[in-house]
């Protein structure tokens, strides 16, 4: 009983604080700071404005994690509340599965819509980190596809991503870059022409409109699997908002349940360069 006592009284004194939650991993996108744009590049943009030079790198050292959350704890607001000029963004993987995006550039933070100061000893941290890591250390060989929202699954992912509809099956395969072009060359006149064909009780037309009139909003993941001797390219397509300015979708299948016309699927032959099967999410 004298523990237990002695333990609530060091909780209640401040001594033992609530555990937090955990950091599982960190992952840090960033590029030249001294790059220049005509423009401030706000948090959601930091992606899409910098495709070409972006270097990524993931963080999953147990010391590391602890220092970074020490000095990610002592983070001071920014009264000044100044626009940031983004030119890193640390995702943050907690164990409970949340991610928080930390973007930041050479003198703030910003973590949602509060704007912090940068300190030094946080700079040089993540400075030494880019330094240990380098770049591109994730664990999947997924190709991005430059001019194009997406990525192409290797025949090893898509066999065994947790969430993959070929999880485990034999025959798959990564398609080419060559085949994704002309598969997107093709993909707007093949959804409109899939629908009518697949889609008759989805009674949705607005919705299938607002896929065809902003195709180029949606990321897709290409995965490569074989039907009956024959080589297909399944197409999982959904809203760039979902990505929430994060890549793990790059590495990992998106699979969601409902959601409407913020998520379809396609399967395309490229022997024949038809599509056959167009499906959109239901609403929950």
């Amino acid at each position: 009983m004298w523990k237990i006592a002695l333990i609530s009284f060091l909780i209640l004194s401040g001594l033992i604080h609530a555990r937090p939650q955990s950091i599982q991993k960190l992952v840090i996108n960033y590029v030249d700071y001294d790059i220049e744009t005509p423009i401030r590049i706000n948090l959601n943009d930091f992606y899409n404005s910098f495709s070409v030079e972006l270097k990524e790198f993931i963080v999953n050292k147990k010391n590391d994690l602890v220092t970074f959350n020490k000095l990610f704890q002592e983070l001071v607001p920014d009264s000044n509340n100044p626009k940031l000029d983004t030119r890193l963004i640390v995702e943050i993987h907690f164990t409970d599965k949340t991610v928080k995006y930390m973007g930041m550039d050479r003198f703030r933070i910003q973590i949602d819509q509060q704007i912090y100061k940068l300190s030094s000893e946080l700079f040089d941290f993540i400075e030494l980190l880019k330094r240990e890591y380098k770049s591109d250390t994730h664990n999947s060989s997924n190709k991005s596809i430059p001019g194009i929202p997406g990525v192409i699954f290797s025949a090893k992912q898509t066999r065994t991503d947790a969430f993959s509809p070929f999880r485990n099956q034999e025959g798959t395969w990564t398609p080419s870059r060559d085949q994704i072009t002309e598969l997107e060359s093709a993909l707007p006149s093949g959804i409109a022409s899939s629908s009518k064909r697949d889609l008759k009780s989805w009674r949705n037309e607005g919705g299938l409109k607002k896929i065809l009139a902003n195709l180029g909003d949606y990321k897709r993941q290409y995965l490569g699997f074989d039907k009956d001797g024959k080589q297909y390219i399944y197409v999982n397509a959904f809203c760039s908002d979902y990505a929430m300015g994060g890549k793990s979708w790059i590495h990992n299948f998106i699979k969601v349940f409902d959601g409407g016309s913020c998520f379809f699927q396609i399967v395309y032959d490229p022997v024949k360069k038809v599509f056959l099967r167009f499906n959109v999410n239901g609403y929950g």
